[in-house]
């Protein structure tokens, strides 16, 4: 009896120890998602990338280059990388200073993945963002300054485009307009040229008068867009610098020298993509002849789109 009610407590001194040991390994583990789960409560998604769930390929655009090297220069250094464009991020305006991208005839003749639907935080912005919310009851549109258009490749490129950072206040007769017909235009220009790199982003006249939401997002006066076209046969700029309001003026009438538009801005546009000689050269131009503007288009502007309210 004496061996046996030994060999009972031994049993159980083994069974109580790997009881413990059970215990300490789902402390652990539990613990650990536990913190993790927490962490994603008090701070928000992830800011990892996360991989297209729809092509899962490569597909090597220009990315890299056109994203990481010729960017304009940033006057608050909240630079912030997506997958195929960069943006420097104005906190006290509550959106980016400028996008900056390369779009391609490549990129653009890809199908169609579906448009996003969702305005997303982003979370990759260390101040935060604005907020879908921000926008609601305003009257003002959440305009892309990264079109999703351009972006319609690749399903990551396209969510990504719907992230706040890449939002600033329109009016809605601008955004349905002539931003419209100029963000189409751009697309024409990379077909037409195979490659193009597009810097766009709002402008502030002194004093803002107008802020929207709880973050207080201001209202910018203008928009820029600014394109280079560095393919052969002839080199070429243009820039365009357009009031936040309904417009029935021609696209032509808004053309300026990217030298012009970066004495209004305060800051260089395309200073790492040229050397000297060639950037002064380049951003003197102001010939809008040298860039194909769809007259139909305009017309549809005018008895269409600027009707869209």
């Amino acid at each position: 009896m004496k061996l046996r009610r030994n060999h009972e407590r031994s049993q159980q001194r083994r069974f109580s120890a790997i009881k413990l040991i059970i215990f300490i390994v789902m402390a652990v583990v539990f613990g650990f998602f536990g913190l993790r789960i927490l962490d994603n409560l008090l701070t928000g998604p992830s800011k990892r990338p996360q991989k297209s769930a729809l092509r899962g390929q490569e597909l090597n655009l220009g990315s890299d280059i056109a994203v990481r090297n010729f960017l304009p220069e940033s006057t608050t250094g909240a630079v912030v990388h997506h997958s195929h464009y960069s943006l420097s991020y104005h906190e006290k305006y509550e959106q980016a200073e400028w996008v900056a991208y390369e779009l391609t005839k490549k990129s653009l003749q890809l199908p169609n993945v579906p448009r996003a639907k969702r305005f997303e935080p982003d979370y990759a912005i260390e101040t935060r963002s604005a907020f879908y919310r921000d926008y609601s009851g305003s009257g003002y549109d959440r305009g892309h300054l990264v079109p999703a258009a351009d972006m319609a490749f690749d399903l990551e490129a396209m969510q990504q485009t719907f992230l706040m950072s890449n939002i600033s206040p329109q009016d809605r007769s601008f955004n349905a307009g002539v931003w419209n017909e100029l963000e189409s235009a751009v697309r024409d220009w990379a077909y037409d040229n195979g490659s193009i790199y597009v810097v766009s982003g709002p402008v502030f006249s002194k004093g803002i008068k107008t802020r929207i939401g709880q973050n207080k997002v201001a209202v910018p006066n203008y928009f820029f867009k600014a394109v280079v076209d560095l393919t052969k046969p002839e080199h070429k700029s243009i820039a365009f610098l357009l009031p936040n309001e309904l417009s029935t003026a021609p696209l032509s009438n808004y053309a300026i020298s990217i030298d012009s538009l970066e004495e209004i801005l305060g800051y260089n546009l395309f200073f790492k993509l040229m050397e000297p000689d060639q950037e002064e050269a380049l951003e003197s131009q102001n010939d809008v002849r040298k860039w194909r503007i769809d007259p139909k288009r305009y017309q549809t502007r005018l008895n269409v789109w600027n009707k869209q309210r």
